[in-house]
Formats: C-alpha cells, structure tokens, sequence
C-alpha cells in the first residue's frame, strides 16, 4: 500500500499549530482550576497526586500546565480526590464546582 505523503501546505501547517496551540491552552486552564480547587480544600500538591495515584512531579506538571497531555483518567481520579465535577475542571464556568454535599467551608465562589 503506498504512503501517504504529509500535506505541507501552509494551511494545513497552521491548522496544526492552532490545534496544538488550543490543548496547550486548555491544559493551561485546566492547571489552574485544579490548583484553585486545591487551595479551596487547602490540600497539598503530594497528598492529592498520592490520592489520585498520579505521580507528585506530573501532578505538578498539569498544575503549571507544562503537561504535554492531560489524560482524562487522571482529571477523573483528581477530581474525585478534589470532590469536584470533571466537566467543570475541564472547562470551567459559572457554575458551582463541587459535588453535592461537599464545599469547602470557606465558600468562595469558583473562578470563572
């Protein structure tokens, strides 16, 4: 069966690029809801990464966004330890975060 040859158009090179440059931007966002919702249950980065069976160092690589990919089973186990919906650590919003029955005490409202 013959290759494929890579369109190397300059169109298709930055239709590539925009969609790398939007995952990256998404696992920015991502970071940050998570080490929002961390600080709100005032947790510490080792604990959660323990509890989400994710290792400390790639815990903290999705926290800065500096993850090449965020996996969905991670963002499930964190949420869970974070009590907190995946649909909002994924894409945020207005919303109320937290499961139902689990706000933290302080009651700070999500970040947009």
């Amino acid at each position: 069966m013959p290759r494929q040859r890579k369109d190397t158009s300059p169109e298709a090179i930055l239709a590539v690029e925009a969609k790398r440059l939007a995952l990256r931007q998404l696992y920015h966002q991502v970071g940050k809801r998570m080490t929002w919702a961390r600080g709100q249950r005032e947790y510490k980065q080792f604990w959660v990464a323990l509890k989400a069976g994710v290792e400390r160092a790639r815990y903290n690589h999705i926290e800065k966004g500096r993850s090449g990919r965020v996996y969905m089973d991670e963002v499930e186990r964190i949420a869970e330890v974070l009590s907190c919906s995946v649909d909002w650590l994924m894409r945020g919003g207005t919303f109320d975060p937290w499961l139902p029955g689990t706000a933290p005490k302080n009651g700070k409202v999500s970040p947009a």
